[in-house]
């Protein structure tokens, strides 16, 4: 699965593709996460946050039940905080969030982690919190700087790591194992 913000959509891929399986009109789509705990496929962008089930075959796949919500500004990441089987982090325009799955429902992410402009947010197994944040467009025309940003679960500061020269958009941990 793919998200493009421009034009709009997220495009499904089956297993040893290289030509769309399918495409699904989604406003701003800017992140996506397959759940293998529930099974659902989560995208997320503009003022939706959706769950899929993905049906079909695994060379043919499908999206059918959406399950959406309207959330306030615009999603700019989504992805699992790890360490527990039913949260995501969930990041818009103005705030960084934890979301509750069972409970559908949003918290504001604690501390320092919940600030505006946040392209990415996510955790290590071990706690360790990496966000990237931009402002703005380079005067190459790249996105991005030399910032990842890191704090504890707790939302306290911890420090970052520079690249100079770098245009960091979006960082993930590496989780080998996760739930």
């Amino acid at each position: 699965m793919v998200a493009s913000s421009d034009p709009g959509k997220l495009t499904l891929y089956g297993k040893g593709r290289t030509s769309p399986a399918a495409t699904k009109a989604f406003a701003k789509a800017h992140a996506v996460y397959w759940d293998s705990a529930i099974k659902r496929l989560w995208a997320a962008g503009g003022t939706r946050l959706c769950s899929y089930k993905v049906s079909g075959t695994a060379i043919a796949p499908k999206l059918t039940n959406a399950a959406c919500r309207t959330v306030t500004g615009n999603v700019h990441d989504l992805s699992p905080v790890y360490g527990t089987s039913a949260n995501l982090w969930m990041s818009n325009t103005s705030h960084v969030y934890r979301y509750d799955i069972n409970r559908n429902r949003f918290q504001r992410a604690p501390g320092y982690i919940d600030t505006s402009k946040i392209k990415s947010v996510g955790n290590h197994s071990g706690g360790l919190v990496f966000t990237t944040k931009v402002g703005g467009a380079n005067g190459d025309g790249t996105y991005g700087n030399g910032n990842v940003w890191l704090y504890r679960l707790n939302g306290s500061y911890v420090g970052n790591r520079y690249l100079s020269g770098a245009a960091i958009y979006k960082a993930r941990p590496v989780v080998w194992s996760y739930r």
